[in-house]
């Protein structure tokens, strides 16, 4: 027996890994680097984070806050400039690297601005240094989120990116674990000097990601590019697109807000309660713990609950959970402020636990729950829109909420200190009632998202932007129950949804849509049938047997009773034997012979046999042409399989066409040089290739010989090409593996020239 060497050995352990992640092989490396970046580059951060806050605590307080978050908001605004702009003049890769780089360097000379003790040296580096801190994060989201964009498709990002952003909350970990010691060996002072080391490194990392990939990143300027890219029109937004964009900037501004409020008083419990040491020190452990529980529950609850519970219902946890937090508070305000918990140190009180929970599950549900939801809210949205709001929202109105925020509550302290001097209570009391009230409204935005998201989306369904890759996107709960009000309050938009709901839950089609078929017109009730085909409900019976006595046209009728039979579980054939007869219509006819030899006893399929003979052999084109069709339905084609020869021959070329269904249906490899044959003729083109489609990997070795061989004409190479992707975009929405189709293909890509690429 041979053994297995072990380079096969860790091949098969790291796939099994990657499995694991849900990634594919070839993602596993770019993966892998992002993730390293990302997580080296936020340890830094984060150091550089519990440092200034301690330092500015110390020095200027939480009441200089507001102060941070208005000169914040105009730097980042500001830096979201620069970033366009340098983008415009400089290759990408080159922006990313510099931007990396230019992020940590300040760092050092802040930690020697701390040593000056002249002046307001010390009191002014302090402040900058706070206000660095904010610039890194803009510059550390925009260089993450940008080389990820670059180095993944938008079907691998949607893998990918869980885990590259799942970087911050590892870095959360140790960086909060690891602070009290780094504090005890080297001081409060010189751990600004080892975020920047930190984030340094993390530039290396970037430095050799964009190098090793540089595929991946333009070589020239953004203009350069750009102008090469044709112009989209975006027309006027209709009225559900403006009752959707205003609830969504809402969102994400009362989210904000919200952030900073609670951020405030957390700051400002700190400062009451350590000094600048046990600051940094209760910011580690806290931060520490905290990236513990957002790495549990990003890895094995996020999913879960936004599938379980729909996406806005996900969305709601969190200003749902802050209002009863705050609410509680205020309660017990009064007996909590002054309130010492049993055997605990008398500096914790009720409000300083009611401030730290809220903290507590807002970071951890923000960075989880929310962080998940956030980028499937712009998917509602036109794609020409798409990016113009999402840069909107997250380049501008963020960071102007974050300076109008320090602005009010600079307004209200010093309205509180007019109005109420020397009564420091009533300003906690005033603080946690906003944080209720914004949680409150956070909480109304979202319902009014939910009640036009759905309906946003069967507009886009209705127009022909939503298609099957979209929808695994989507909130398919809230966007299923839309459809469902819509077909039965919208007869003239009902194909549209029908088809959405064939795309979301077609198990659930017949329960819907079977109440309707008698309302329906003739085509909306073959569209019907059709989508309830593939999963037959006997409690449907009752409607279909209700829309067969109404007699509707052949084509209908063949599809009702073809749905009625499927659906019976004892089906009793003599039922069906009466539609064998010559007289009955060929459609009908061919339905019934092909399910009675399916469940038929032998003499019974002998009659349907023989049936099917005489309509594969007749002169009458429609004959023919039904009887081929129900070739294709069957499981056992027995001696019918003779006459494949001719059909392929016939004269008619919807008797041809429905051949080479037939052929693809039932994998007869002894044709499949007939597949190939019929994508040489113009009118056998189409259905030879989605004949060929269906095939699967078995049909990929022939497509591989006939795409590449220089000899064949173009157009035949392309279908061939086009059957390819097509077989790998199939299977790559239900496979975890990188398609063999996709492979081949990039393979060509990376390797040929001219016409082949």
């Amino acid at each position: 027996m041979k053994l297995p060497s072990p380079t096969r050995l860790k091949g098969d352990w790291v796939r099994t890994i990657l499995e694991w992640v849900n990634l594919r092989p070839e993602e596993g490396e770019r993966t892998l680097l992002m993730f390293a970046f990302h997580t080296t580059t936020s340890i830094g951060l984060l150091w550089l984070e519990y440092s200034a806050i301690a330092l500015f605590l110390e020095k200027y307080g939480a009441k200089w806050l507001p102060v941070i978050y208005i000169a914040s908001s105009v730097i980042c605004s500001g830096l979201g400039v620069l970033y366009s702009w340098l983008q415009s003049i400089l290759p990408l890769r080159s922006v990313l690297v510099a931007i990396a780089i230019l992020a940590a360097l300040p760092l050092l000379v802040f930690r020697l601005g701390l040593e000056i003790e002249y002046g307001y040296i010390t009191v002014v580096t302090i402040f900058l240094l706070r206000l660095w801190m904010d610039a890194v994060y803009i510059l550390n989201d925009l260089n993450s989120q940008v080389a990820a964009n670059q180095l993944f498709n938008i079907r691998e990002i949607k893998r990918t990116y869980p885990l590259i952003s799942s970087g911050l909350l590892v870095a959360d970990v140790l960086s909060g674990f690891s602070l009290p010691l780094l504090l005890l060996l080297v001081g409060l002072n010189n751990v600004v000097a080892f975020g920047s080391g930190m984030m340094l490194l993390g530039a290396l990392i970037l430095v050799y990601l964009c190098q090793h990939y540089q595929q991946a990143f333009p070589n020239s300027p953004a203009r350069q590019w750009e102008e090469m890219e044709p112009d989209f029109a975006v027309r006027q937004p209709s009225q559900s697109l403006r009752q959707y964009v205003i609830p969504l900037f809402a969102f994400f501004i009362l989210g904000e807000a919200l952030y900073l409020l609670i951020e405030f008083q957390y700051m400002g419990q700190l400062e009451d309660k350590l000094d600048s040491s046990a600051i940094a020190g209760f910011l580690g452990i806290f931060s520490g713990t905290l990236g513990l529980f957002e790495l549990v529950t990003q890895w094995f609850i996020s999913s879960r609950v936004i599938d379980r519970f729909g996406l806005f219902l996900s969305a709601m946890v969190l200003p749902g959970s802050l209002s009863v937090i705050g609410l509680v508070t205020l309660a017990n305000m009064a007996s909590w402020l002054n309130f010492n918990i049993g055997l605990l140190p008398s500096w914790i009180t009720g409000l300083f636990i009611s401030v730290v929970l809220l903290r507590f599950v807002d970071e951890l549900l923000r960075f989880t729950l929310i962080a998940s939801v956030q980028p499937v809210l712009f998917q509602a949205l036109p794609s020409g829109l798409r990016s113009v709001v999402q840069t909107t929202v997250q380049g501008i109105a963020k960071p102007m909420t974050t300076g109008i925020t320090g602005l009010g509550i600079l307004a209200t302290i010093g309205l509180l200190d007019w109005a109420f001097p020397n009564f420091e209570p009533l300003r906690h009391w005033v603080f946690i009632l906003m944080v209720v009230i914004f949680a409150l409204l956070w909480l109304l935005s979202t319902w009014l998202m939910r009640a036009n998201y759905g309906s946003l989306l069967l507009i886009n369904a209705e127009q022909g932007r939503l298609g099957s890759a979209n929808t695994n996107l989507l909130d398919t709960k809230t966007v299923f129950e839309e459809a469902v009000k819509r077909l039965k309050t919208e007869p003239k938009n009902r194909s549209a949804y029908i088809q959405l709901l064939y795309q979301m839950a077609p198990e659930k089609a017949s329960k819907v849509l079977s109440p309707l078929l008698g309302e329906m017109s003739t085509d909306l009730q073959r569209q019907s049938l059709e989508v309830m085909l593939p999963y037959p409900n006997p409690d449907c019976l009752k409607d279909v047997s209700g829309l067969i006595d109404q007699r509707p046209p052949v084509e209908v009728l063949a599809l009702a009773l073809r749905y009625l039979w499927l659906a019976q579980e004892d089906l009793n054939i003599r039922t069906i034997k009466p539609y064998l007869q010559p007289a009955v219509d060929p459609t009908v006819r061919a339905t019934a012979a092909a399910l009675i030899m399916g469940r038929g006893t032998p003499k019974e399929k002998f009659e349907a046999v023989k049936t099917l003979r005489r309509m594969l052999t007749s002169k009458k084109e429609q004959e023919r042409l039904m009887g081929t069709r129900a070739l294709a339905e069957m499981d056992y084609l027995e001696s019918l399989v003779v006459y494949i020869d001719d059909l392929l021959r016939d004269k008619s070329l919807k008797v041809r066409c429905a051949c080479l269904e037939v052929i693809a249906a039932k994998r007869f490899e002894k044709y499949y040089p007939s597949l190939v044959k019929a994508l040489y003729y113009t009118s056998t083109r189409n259905a030879a290739r989605m004949a060929l489609v269906k095939q699967g990997d078995e049909a990929i070795p022939l497509l591989r010989v006939l795409s590449e061989d220089i000899h064949k004409p173009d157009p035949v190479r392309r279908q061939a090409w086009m059957a390819l992707g097509e077989i790998g975009r199939l299977q790559a929405i239900t496979q975890k593996g990188t398609p063999e189709a996709m492979k081949h293909l990039v393979q060509q890509l990376m390797s040929s020239w001219g016409t082949t690429r």
